[in-house]
């Protein structure tokens, strides 16, 4: 197994326990006046799948984090839509130094399989753990 393949791994195992810790419940999603509004599911729970990351470019280092040597973990909570794309991106926790900017930087141009229920895509939420590790 590669170290993407271990990465991406992980972070999925690692979405699926803070959903099961956080208990975060679905969102309504902003939309305009003139669309209805879709419901958004929540990933793993009553029969709708984890969406699929399959282009995922690992997040930069921000300049001072790297001047100063500093690790730490970016949990963001993420709506991956129909589309595949993630939007509504809300830090959840941060270490600071710039770290969680470049994870929203780096989340902004991930591209997911959508997540599934009844052989349908959804609109998902889920939390997205990024390790900064030097």
């Amino acid at each position: 197994m590669n170290s993407f393949s271990y990465a991406l791994s992980r972070l999925l195992a690692s979405c699926f326990a803070l959903f099961l810790f956080v208990g975060l419940a679905a969102t309504a999603q902003q939309t305009s006046s003139d669309e209805p509004k879709k419901e958004i599911q929540r990933a793993g729970v009553k029969d709708v799948s984890m969406p699929k990351c399959q282009y995922c470019p690992d997040p930069e280092y921000s300049q001072e984090a790297r001047n100063k040597e500093y690790q730490g973990v970016v949990v963001l909570l993420v709506v991956v839509t129909v589309e595949g794309k993630a939007r509504n991106i809300q830090v959840l926790k941060s270490p600071g130094m710039g770290l969680d900017e470049k994870a929203i930087e780096a989340v902004r141009k991930w591209r997911f399989k959508p997540a599934m229920k009844d052989g349908k895509p959804v609109d998902v939420q889920v939390p997205i753990e990024i390790t900064f590790r030097l």
